[in-house]
């Protein structure tokens, strides 16, 4: 993949990488707002730390609960989440059984990989690729998870090999397509949308004004229209009255 093609974004790097990235890459999507022929949105860099990984930690409990109650899900390897898991302790030389893995992945700062992007795809429903730098270009690497044939689902996200909170764990980033939307300063992004609420405010105001001054014209009409009958009724009337009174 062509590195024009993408939005380079950092990420903190405080262990919760994979989270902070596919949060912020949902950020993104979901405030995606057209002007004209583009699409902005911002990113979560813009708010405060403790607000990104408020949202982070949600999905992070939300893997972790996936993880739990699909232990027997099979991967793409022929392994289940189980097989992984245990997989994954044995090459770390850990003591810890799957309770002690899942408790631990519950804790923010706990480094997350192949299963918990297993786990991302699942509940988001959407295919999580993971890239490196490579000859001057992106090149996909065998993490990540593909769950459905949408393209468009695609979240794509940058595999650090070279930022390390600590030894042996690697840093996650995001990759996010020009082409979906172009990233701006959240001051920025406010002042053109004000602008805009602003115009859609004036013209339904406008829209809503015309409506009430078309219903005001339409009972003018109508009044006029009975005040009209009720006038000649009246000579009539008046016609009939004077009639009467020269036979008497």
């Amino acid at each position: 993949m062509n590195k024009k093609e993408v939005q380079h974004i950092p990420v903190l790097g405080d262990g919760d990488c994979l989270f902070h990235s596919i949060t912020n890459y949902l950020h993104i999507d979901k405030n995606r707002k057209k002007y004209k022929d583009k699409t902005y949105s911002y990113t979560l860099n813009e708010l405060s730390n403790q607000q990104w990984s408020k949202l982070s930690m949600n999905l992070r409990r939300k893997v972790v609960r996936w993880l739990r109650d699909n232990l027997d899900y099979e991967m793409p390897t022929g392994l289940t989440i189980r097989d992984e898991i245990n997989e994954d302790l044995d090459y770390s030389e850990s003591d810890q059984d799957i309770n002690g893995y899942l408790r631990k992945m519950n804790k923010s700062g706990e480094y997350g990989g192949q299963i918990e992007i297993t786990a991302i795809s699942n509940i988001l429903n959407r295919n999580v690729k993971t890239f490196i730098s490579k000859g001057g270009k992106y090149s996909n690497v065998g993490l990540g998870y593909k769950i459905n044939e949408d393209r468009n689902s695609d979240i794509l996200i940058y595999h650090n090999m070279g930022k390390i909170k600590s030894k042996g764990l690697h840093h996650f980033e995001v990759l996010y397509p020009k082409d979906k939307s172009i990233i701006i300063p959240l001051e920025k992004y406010n002042q053109l949308f004000k602008e805009i609420t602003k115009k859609k405010l004036t013209k339904r105001r406008s829209k809503k004004f015309t409506k009430r001054r078309k219903k005001l014209t339409k009972r003018r009409s109508k009044f006029t229209k009975r005040r009209k009958k009720l006038t000649k009724r009246r000579k009539k009337l008046t016609k009939r009255r004077s009639k009467l009174t020269k036979r008497n």
